[in-house]
């Protein structure tokens, strides 16, 4: 401003110098803005192109957002939270624990889902349940008036640990969008990031949210089975992960504009 009242007002004008004695208020200003664009972002996304579809990722509680919930579980469907097989501090753990108190119930309106699907009988000797389900077998539930997927993403062995592979997760995650395109309710969806935990995939947490984002974009150009997807992610697997959330907000912003 200085620069151009200058030019054509010479030094010595009365707006010059009005504006020269104002320094003190250009600081303030753009130490406010600094301020402001430095603080992180919580909640971002972007619009599907041509589509009243929203993706966005949320810094968060997984539970504390409003939508449908998808929960990962294994392909037999185990849901006894101990420390030997379904951690406490597992996303499915916690899920149990705040929508059933206890598996019980669960095991129940699980067996009611399932009763029509195919699945083969485990001989050896283990843990939890011997009824395998298919990679990507995805199921809905009605816990406490709210709308949950549970998929199977990944097997368990005997000894209660589970372990999965990038490719089932994406062969899961074509079930899971074809599973609530044809039979789910068209309410928002709100999920965690899919084989970032107890299931021991070697990808990274950005890679992982990439390809749920693709494989979620590819799903809307068969059909419009929600308006939004929101992919939440606690503070704390930010801060140990160091997860660059600007590298995902300017993926998301590409994907969604020329995909």
């Amino acid at each position: 401003l200085v620069e151009i009242s200058t030019y054509f007002l010479g030094d010595s004008s009365t707006v010059v110098i009005k504006i020269k004695s104002l320094w003190y208020l250009f600081l303030i200003i753009g130490v406010v803005l600094s301020i402001i664009k430095s603080v992180p972002k919580f909640r971002f996304g972007s619009k599907l192109s041509n589509r009243d579809i929203y993706i966005e990722i949320v810094v968060g509680d997984l539970f504390n957002q409003e939508g449908a919930l998808i929960i990962g579980t294994n392909t037999t469907f185990d849901t006894h939270v101990s420390r030997e097989l379904i951690s406490p501090r597992s996303i499915q753990g916690q899920f149990t624990q705040r929508y059933y108190g206890d598996e019980t119930q669960l095991n129940n309106e699980l067996s009611s889902v399932l009763r029509n699907i195919e699945f083969e009988t485990l001989s050896d000797e283990r843990l939890g349940n011997k009824k395998k389900y298919p990679i990507g077998t995805t199921v809905r539930l009605n816990p406490k008036e709210r709308t949950a997927y549970m998929i199977a993403i990944a097997n368990i062995n005997p000894h209660g640990v589970a372990s999965g592979t990038f490719e089932e997760l994406k062969k899961s995650l074509a079930f899971l969008w074809n599973f609530i395109s044809r039979k789910g309710l068209k309410e928002n969806l709100v999920m965690p990031i899919l084989g970032s935990g107890f299931t021991r995939l070697m990808q990274s947490r950005e890679e992982i949210i990439r390809e749920i984002i693709k494989s979620f974009v590819a799903a809307c150009a068969e059909s419009t089975f929600c308006d939004k997807l929101s992919i939440v992610i606690s503070q704390k697997d930010i801060d140990k992960n160091n997860i660059q959330l600007e590298e995902l907000e300017r993926f998301i912003h590409h994907i969604c504009t020329y995909t």
